[in-house]
């Protein structure tokens, strides 16, 4: 499916098949909840240095072949979160997944990046001010619901909400 480029995109018109995933919303946040002590933190120019965690389940195919202490990362994170890995494996179109913690108080600085990808970010533990920020275009997270947004847009996260946001990001193909 090759769309034009957009910020965001309705859940019903891109990404229905992912609805196994909001079903079972509530068990990925306990496993991703779970595994929190083997996120490691982004060290980049996209964050701070201390408040973006990942645990990656599922990786790009270019991270895999240029990042292969991540790929063990990968394994080991994937061992913990069995039901989560279970559900998207099954679902067809997956490029890859990751579960993504932002900090109370955290920020993403604005990035793009150039794989042709939309992500469905879905809400897994979030409060009220905790926020994706596209080409100008605001989305706010909810437990239960996916944001989707295009990959290649410039895009920001804010949590100025009290407590730590989790999500699962799932990367599709345009």
């Amino acid at each position: 499916m090759s769309l034009a480029i957009k910020p965001f995109y309705k859940y019903e018109e891109f990404a229905e098949h992912l609805q196994p995933l909001k079903d079972n919303w509530k068990v990925i946040r306990d496993e991703g909840l779970a595994i929190m002590d083997k996120m490691a933190t982004v060290q980049d120019d996209r964050s701070d240095g201390w408040s973006w965690l990942y645990a990656p389940l599922k990786l790009e195919d270019e991270d895999l072949e240029s990042l292969p202490s991540l790929a063990e990362h990968s394994e080991t994170c994937k061992r913990q979160a069995p039901k989560t890995v279970t559900l998207c494996k099954n679902i067809e179109g997956v490029e890859a997944y990751t579960f993504s913690m932002v900090k109370a108080g955290g920020h993403i600085n604005p990035h793009r990046e150039n794989n042709q990808f939309v992500t469905c970010m879905l809400g897994l533990q979030v409060e009220d001010e905790s926020y994706i920020i596209a080409d100008g275009e605001r989305r706010d997270f909810k437990e239960g619901e996916f944001v989707i947004f295009d990959y290649r847009t410039l895009h920001e996260v804010y949590n100025n909400s009290p407590s730590d946001r989790l999500l699962l990001l799932v990367l599709l193909p345009i």
